[in-house]
């Protein structure tokens, strides 16, 4: 069972490092959601909540309206702005509820942990504050792109939803493809994906899995190898573009790394305020007991 762990494990992080599929599928052009004008296309089937299909405005003018590839790609533009307008609504309301409810758990603390609560809490919002900050700036600069190349992202990928995992899902995803550089890029993704399993089962795993810090370390070296994949195939992958594609991509890389720089700072500024409030062992996590039988957590993690 511990192998069937292992192995759903690493598949996990493969998932999140190439996450997504190929744009050029069958009856579609280069970066188009269908087959043709009027029609949405995509992997997925109508999202349904409670048995009940949900359809929104975007929805109701692809499938029922016959639109040029010009009204397409206003759609397209218009769906992109109300997602954006939407996730800076919810993080605002997320923002003003965990201030609201940080105080009223703060209230029902013993008054002796009360303001060490109320620091931790500060540093969550901090936290939050430029994360949120950083995705804005990301996405700005990857809806340039997509903007400037035409492309209309695939319901493959979640729409716009979703962030790319690196920078070889920008040029998949933003970058507006032949169908000849579909093949070679892909070919290049199956390359990465095959070098990633074999670094992953040559990277050390705990041998203890309650053990907070070698699981820790463990997750920092996967995504070690995860970065080091991405940059490997985002170049190979650059190398198939022409000279005004990868001047397009440049600015969207640049983004990226900016944009997992600030997350990184933002993660290390926030573990070192709980630290210094809580300490070094309950943040991180004490080693696991002597004589406690190592395999046991991760027989359970398999059968669930």
């Amino acid at each position: 069972m511990r192998k069937v762990f292992w192995a759903m494990l690493a598949m996990g992080l493969v998932a999140q490092a190439f996450a997504g599929a190929p744009q050029g599928q069958p009856g579609r052009g280069p970066g188009q959601r269908g087959g043709g004008p009027g029609q949405r296309g995509g992997n997925f089937g109508p999202q349904m909540m409670g048995g009940v299909e949900r359809v929104d405005v975007f929805d109701l003018a692809r499938r029922y309206e016959t639109l040029t590839p010009e009204q397409l790609a206003a759609i397209e533009t218009l769906e992109a702005q109300r997602d954006a307008e939407q996730r800076a609504a919810l993080a605002e309301l997320n923002k003003q509820l965990n201030k609201k409810f940080a105080a009223l758990v703060a209230e029902a603390l013993p008054a002796a942990e009360k303001e060490k609560y109320e620091k931790a809490a500060a540093a969550l919002a901090e936290r939050e504050e430029a994360l949120t900050a950083a995705e804005k700036d990301f996405r700005a600069a990857l809806e340039k792109l997509r903007a400037a190349q035409g492309v209309e992202l695939s319901t493959a990928f979640g729409g716009g939803r979703f962030l790319p995992q690196g920078k070889g899902d920008i040029i998949r995803r933003y970058i507006k493809l032949t169908d000849a550089q579909h093949t070679a890029i892909d070919e290049v993704r199956r390359g990465g994906f095959g070098q990633m399993r074999d670094l992953m089962r040559d990277t050390p795993r705990p041998q203890d899995w309650r053990d907070a810090a070698a699981r820790r370390k463990y997750a920092d070296a996967a995504a070690k190898v995860r970065d080091q994949i991405d940059e490997q195939t985002s170049k190979a992958m650059v190398d198939l573009l022409t000279d005004d594609q990868k001047k397009a991509y440049e600015p969207a890389a640049a983004a990226s790394d900016t944009y997992k720089k600030a997350v990184k700072d933002a993660e290390a500024a926030y573990d070192k305020k709980l630290v210094d409030l809580y300490g070094e062992a309950k943040v991180h996590g004490a080693p696991a007991p002597a004589g406690a039988n190592p395999a046991e957590p991760a027989k359970k993690a398999a059968e669930f």
